[in-house]
Parts: structure tokens; sequence; C-alpha cells
């Protein structure tokens, strides 16, 4: 009896070991993966930070180029981009609006200005800007596009599917254009729509993470699983 109970002891302190060991090894583990989780989030970080340095030196750039010279509506632009880029849409749309009036035959300040009021979600406001200049630009795609995007934010894509149609019309190769259409092909529940304009948004820019993203569900809807599967990889790569 004292035999079995030093054998069921012995037994039981082997097992409680084993469970320590395995438990310390995958603490080890764990913290490693913590540790590179850590390493991954700080090196994205860092890159954030020095993509923002980049941004700011090169505003300081440009606002010393306009204190020489005011007159220069690149400057503006220029400006207005870097605004917007750094979520500064209230000064991106002021700096747009002076590009404009130095500028006004200019389709592009514009689809700036309209772009700005988006971010800044005063769709009404960007709508009119475009309404009021598309009869001078009646060919310009951008302008359309953009107009189409802020029809969509506002009353739903499938209002502003006649846009992104038009801006495809006239510039069949603007992937932008041909994305917005898929997404509104997949809204209105057509998937082979959406493939054939997303396969032209691929054909004209195969690194358009956007287009391989919409095309995969329409493929995985229609039971084409390894080539939905494939496109569906791309998500990791899309930046909304």
């Amino acid at each position: 009896m004292g035999g079995g109970v030093r054998c069921q002891s012995v037994k039981c302190h082997s097992v409680s070991a084993s469970h320590d060991v395995r438990s310390a090894a995958d603490a080890a583990e764990g913290g490693k993966d913590r540790s590179s989780k850590k390493k991954k989030k700080k090196k994205k970080k860092n890159c954030t930070r020095a993509v923002h340095n980049e941004r700011v030196v090169a505003l300081q750039l440009l606002e010393r180029a306009l204190e020489v010279n005011r007159d220069d509506p690149d400057i503006y632009i220029m400006l207005g981009n870097i605004a917007l880029e750094m979520r500064m849409p209230d000064a991106a749309l002021k700096l747009f609006r002076v590009y404009v009036s130095l500028k006004p035959d200019d389709f592009v300040g514009y689809n700036n200005v309209a772009t700005a009021l988006r971010t800044l979600e005063q769709f009404d406001e960007g709508i009119a800007v475009l309404q009021d200049v598309l009869p001078r630009f009646p060919e310009v795609g951008e302008l359309w596009n953009t107009l189409g995007t802020l029809v969509s934010q506002r009353d739903g894509i499938e209002a502003a599917q006649p846009f992104f149609a038009e801006a495809v019309r006239l510039k069949p190769k603007m992937v932008t254009a041909l994305a917005n259409c898929a997404h509104g092909f997949e809204q209105a529940g057509i998937p082979e729509k959406v493939i054939e304009y997303g396969e032209r948004a691929i054909a004209c820019d195969p690194e358009f993470s956007e287009a391989h993203f919409v095309t995969a569900s329409a493929h995985l809807v229609l039971g084409n699983l390894q080539r939905g599967w494939q496109e569906y990889e791309w998500r990791l790569h899309w930046k909304r």
C-alpha cells in the first residue's frame, strides 16, 4: 500500500512537472509572439512617424516657397494635397480654394475642393461645386467620378452609378471609377458585372488591391471558390 501511494505520488509529481515545463514553454512561446507583435507595432509606428515627419518637412518647405511667391498656384495645390494626406481637410479646403481663384480654368482645383468637402462630410456643398463646373468640363471623367463618390455617400451607391458609368465612358482605364462601378453592381446583386468591371480595373492596374477585393466576393457568390479565395487575399493590402 505504501509503495502504491509512493508510486502514485511520483506519477502525479511527474505529470505536474511535465505540465509546468509545457506551461513554461507555452509562456515562452507566447512571450515571443507578444514580443514579435510589439516589434511589428513599433516598426509600423516608426514608419508612420517617419512619413508624418517627411510630410511636415515638405509642408514647411512649401510654406517657405509660398512666402517668396504667393501668386504661384502650384504651391497651393501641393500644400493642399499634403494637408489632406495629413488629415487636415479644413486647411486643405482653404488652399484648394485659393488655387481655384488663381487658376479658374483648371478642373483639378474644383475636383480637389469637392474631395476636401467630401472628407469633411459636406456632401451637399461638394455636389453643388461639381454641378456648377461640370457644364464647363463635361468631358472630364475625374469630375464625374468624384461626383459619384459624393452622391454615393449621401444617397447610396445605386444613385451614384450613372456618374461612375459616365466616368468610365470618358476614361475607360480609370481604375477608381471601374472599381466604383463594380461596387455598385455588387450592391445591386449582379456578380457577373462586378467581375467584369473588377477585372477591367485589374487589367489596367494589377496592383490595385480594391479591384481584387471586390472581385473576390463575386467569384465566391458564383461558386468560383479557388479564384474567389485567391482574390480575397488582397484584403490584406487594401488601403481603405
